[in-house]
């Protein structure tokens, strides 16, 4: 399988535990009498481990009263650098996608979320990704000082540590580690680059924030163990293929996503989530042909509490 760095497809180190949810938020999930507040308008830079992510946050969204808005710049398979390089001249669907030296000039995002390919780990694929990220942040914030970036953590091959892995994956020292076992041992990995990324924009706008999706994963994966997520029993459940989550994982990084863009547990919002052209991701055929029940109602509140946990143990 070719690695999604070349395949179609509060925590903030060094900062302080605090900067996890700055004093001024990102946008105000709701207002001081309990309303919703106005929302935001969020630019996502990524591939096919963000594939979908974007829709289920604007379902969440929408459910909880919030006005949520986005674009994207999906290329597949890119890491950031080819994100940086190829962004400018990359085409999409225009009523959701754009290119990022287009859209943040003139869009006046909220927020930025990036992320990077993998494979990723040993010194030269981390301090690419630093110095990207960096770049990403640094031009953001020029283009408007209080928009928020966050960086994606996202997660290796299912068959890490196997003979099945990844041909790709011959960097990272962690690359002998089973899945389980990697998600914990990456966490070292992700928060160093933010934090030297952080480092090289010091002072220059709002330091870069984590959307801790991978260590969130590790948690649903020991829930999944310890069978308190009903009617998915193990990892693959809720992964598509060896690298890709199928609806139920995509789901659950949503409700991490939402929680950390509004500083609001995803619990009881809607587990009905819709793509962008308004089809269901539960008991729809999608382009390959396959399609998943729909989850039981008990799983869908697990998964919304583990997400708000998982984000909740940053402040730890």
């Amino acid at each position: 399988m070719i690695p999604i760095g070349f395949r179609s497809v509060l925590c903030c180190v060094g900062v302080g535990l605090i900067a996890f949810f700055p004093a001024s938020a990102v946008v105000s999930a709701n207002t001081a009498d309990g309303r919703a507040g106005e929302g935001a308008k969020v630019f996502y830079i990524g591939h096919s481990l963000m594939s979908d992510i974007p829709d289920m946050v604007q379902a969440l969204a929408k459910s909880a009263g919030i006005r949520f808005d986005f674009k994207e710049q999906f290329i597949p398979g890119a890491p950031l650098r080819w994100q940086w390089k190829e962004g400018r001249s990359h085409r999409g669907e225009p009523q959701f996608q754009d290119n990022y030296d287009k859209a943040l000039p003139d869009g006046n995002y909220d927020a930025l979320v990036v992320t990077d390919g993998v494979p990723r780990g040993g010194a030269e694929l981390e301090a690419e990704t630093v110095d990207y990220l960096a770049r990403f942040q640094a031009y953001a914030t020029t283009q408007n000082p209080r928009c928020q970036v966050y960086y994606y953590e996202t997660w290796h091959h299912i068959t890490s540590g196997t003979p099945q892995n990844s041909e790709y994956d011959t960097a990272s020292p962690r690359r002998t580690l089973r899945w389980r076992e990697r998600l914990s041992a990456d966490r070292a990995m992700w928060d160093g680059i933010v934090s030297e990324a952080n480092k090289r924009n010091a002072g220059k706008g709002r330091p870069i924030l984590m959307i801790p999706a991978g260590r969130a994963l590790a948690m649903l994966d020991d829930a999944v163990k310890r069978g308190e997520v009903p009617g998915i029993v193990k990892t693959r459940d809720y992964f598509d293929d060896e690298i890709h989550l199928n609806p139920y994982g995509k789901y659950f990084v949503a409700c991490v996503h939402f929680a950390v863009l509004f500083n609001r547990s995803p619990v009881g919002l809607t587990g009905d989530a819709k793509g962008r052209w308004g089809e269901s991701y539960w008991d729809t055929r999608n382009w390959q042909g396959k399609s998943w029940a729909r989850p039981d109602p008990a799983a869908i509140t697990a998964m919304q509490r583990i997400a708000w946990e998982a984000v909740r143990a940053q402040l730890k």
